[in-house]
């Protein structure tokens, strides 16, 4: 047991020093490639700190709250990093609050150039694009890819740490709001583009995951680990 201690001291260490530069990554306004990479790294020493919690755990017959801890702070940091990247993303030219205005142009230009409500109208734009050689991998990668992985993240912590998630008509009818909201707000904020294809594209990624992990039965695994 005492070997799993100072393991997990290890990975309580490695986790507070990469969540702190996470941290100042935004303070310093890092790179988005930077921030990731180094949630990611975060993220996976807190999970393994998870696994060798779970193993004391089995071995001693004794429960306690640190693994449902360690995934509410792991769902602290997703939502920090996607408000962050959503709202005051300097690399995507999104400014917070500091974006608004208040004048009939500047909302008449948003609205002429970064407002869809025609489904898959921007989707096949990239597709086409990337076909004819005209959009590059990048642009696909983020603006697609990137849309349709981006609330995933969502489908593993709802149903883990809000029961009432685990029936999908709950999970998708909350999952579909929020997307819209958050769309809603960045139309009112001048940031990003509020486009149907970023809900569709949102919501699809989400919904798909979370229906892998009920058929998978991956639910019913975690709540034993997490409960």
């Amino acid at each position: 047991m005492k070997k799993y201690e100072k393991i997990r001291l290890v990975l309580f260490t490695l986790s507070g020093l990469f969540v702190s530069y996470f941290l100042i990554l935004h303070v310093i306004h890092g790179s988005v490639f930077a921030k990731v990479i180094t949630l990611c790294i975060a993220s996976f020493f807190l999970i393994v700190l998870s696994g060798i919690t779970y193993r004391m755990e089995q071995e001693t017959k004794q429960k306690s709250n640190t693994i449902r801890q360690i995934i509410w702070v792991l769902f602290a940091l997703y939502l920090f990093e996607l408000v962050s990247f959503l709202f005051f993303e300097n690399g995507f030219g999104r400014n917070g609050i500091g974006s608004i205005v208040f004048s009939k142009n500047v909302y008449r230009t948003y609205l002429n150039t970064s407002f869809n409500i025609i489904p898959f109208r921007v989707i096949l734009f990239y597709l086409v694009g990337f076909i004819r050689g005209t959009q590059g991998i990048f642009h696909v990668i983020i603006n697609l890819v990137g849309n349709f992985i981006s609330f995933m993240p969502f489908a593993l912590f709802l149903p883990l740490l809000f029961p009432r998630f685990l029936k999908s008509k709950y999970f998708i009818f909350f999952l579909s709001i929020l997307v819209l909201v958050v769309e809603l707000v960045q139309m009112l904020l001048l940031t990003g583009s509020c486009d149907i294809d970023d809900w569709i594209l949102n919501v699809g990624g989400a919904v798909l995951l979370y229906f892998i992990f009920k058929k998978c039965q991956v639910y019913d695994r975690l709540k034993k680990v997490v409960d």
